[in-house]
């Protein structure tokens, strides 16, 4: 071990902490990380980063603990270095800008690490434009690498950009959870199968186009995937009207996030009730099967809500969405969005294999309450419509 160097999990508590003190006080801090020169995507980029992670355990592996003994010996007292996922080396630098980080960044591998090794700045609160997008500085001056247009892929939301820091402050996701998604899943699709293949038929008889519904989702470390629901509205509608009603709720932060069913008349026969029980969403159970969704998780927002989210709501993004969560058993729709995001938080931070348990257990209730919760709204709907 190279002494002053913290641990993954240490480490990770470190960046945690700077994050709360530079979105709580406005304390702005950078990140470096250094790796070494070459592909670490897919495959290889798995098996490099298992190796690393070998290394980082136990100390050794010749040019990766020199190059640990200088980043710990250039740091200031004040900040932190250590190991990060993948194998690399960060190193936490309270209060500099991205554009010292580069400085530090470039004495580092001025000490003949140069060809070995390449770094990654990011800059927290990202104030300084470039220097917190994540770029990676290569080898030759000027070069653009593949790490480089992926973080800036990643970045994408829609037409809006999220800072490239959002994947480092992601929880991992823990071998029991996973387990438990795939079993439940696959319970879940088994039992409830007779019911995904009534509703499918129930949408193709009434509306003409595809019985799914697709749409692209920001999920864990603000990583986008492709949700899966049925679909229960008329086909090629655009998502203005919902976008505006997000951005006022989300703005406001008081109001409760009632859904915009009552008298919608973009929603299918039939669909009303198969979005108060829930059937809309079983093919989610698709999602968990493949990895991009857990049964149990912050619901995962459209890229347009999370480019209205103030920082502290990000949170919401560090762990796993999921198909049934906190916000859910706790109210739902009789909540503020500042009420489901600081639950969603609560969550992320402390999610653990009963927690999960507890919320699945509640679920059913919360499912019968919102279908009364509905059925009541439609009654006082009709009893307006007739009064007027």
């Amino acid at each position: 071990m190279v002494p002053g160097l913290l641990d993954l999990r240490n480490f990770k508590r470190a960046l945690d902490k700077s994050r709360q003190r530079a979105e709580r006080c406005g304390h702005p801090f950078a990140l470096v990380t250094f790796e070494p020169q070459g592909e670490l995507e897919g495959e290889s980029g798995d098996k490099l980063g298992d190796e690393l992670d070998g290394l980082s355990s136990n100390g050794l592996g010749n040019g990766l603990s020199k190059l640990a003994r200088v980043v710990v010996d250039r740091a200031r007292l004040s900040d932190e270095a250590g190991w990060c996922e993948g194998g690399r080396l960060g190193v936490i630098l309270y209060g500099a800008s991205g554009a010292s980080a580069r400085i530090f960044a470039e004495s580092v591998l001025g000490n003949g690490q140069r060809e070995r090794f390449r770094y990654v700045v990011f800059a927290y609160p990202g104030r300084d434009g470039g220097d917190g997008s994540g770029r990676t500085k290569s080898r030759e001056s000027g070069q653009k690498d593949k790490t480089s247009e992926t973080a800036s892929k990643s970045e994408s939301i829609g037409t809006q950009r999220m800072d490239a820091c959002q994947g480092l402050f992601a929880k991992p996701h823990p071998t029991w959870k996973r387990l438990l998604d795939i079993a439940g899943s696959g319970l879940a699709l088994l039992v409830a199968s007779p019911f995904m293949l009534l509703a499918a038929l129930w949408i193709r008889s009434v509306s003409p186009g595809s019985v799914f519904f697709r749409q692209e989702r920001i999920g864990r470390g603000g990583k986008p995937f492709t949700m899966l629901k049925f679909r229960t509205m008329a086909v090629d509608l655009g998502e203005s009207r919902h976008q505006d009603y997000m951005t006022r709720v989300i703005t406001d932060g008081e109001a409760p996030m009632t859904k915009l069913d009552a008298r919608d008349p973009r929603i299918i026969r039939g669909g009303r009730l198969l979005r108060k029980l829930c059937i809309d969403e079983l093919p989610q159970l698709l999602n968990v099967m493949r990895g991009d969704m857990s049964l149990v998780g912050p619901r995962p927002p459209i890229g347009y809500e999370v480019a209205e989210y103030q920082r502290w709501c990000r949170g919401r993004l560090d762990c796993t969405p999921g198909m049934t969560g906190l916000w859910q058993v706790s109210g739902k729709n009789r909540l503020t969005f500042k009420e489901m995001a600081r639950l969603d938080i609560f969550y992320a931070n402390n999610f653990s294999l009963w927690f999960d348990l507890m919320i699945i257990l509640r679920t059913p209730l919360a499912i019968v309450r919102q279908l009364l919760d509905g059925l009541g709204k439609d009654q006082r709907a009709k009893g307006s419509a007739g009064n007027v």
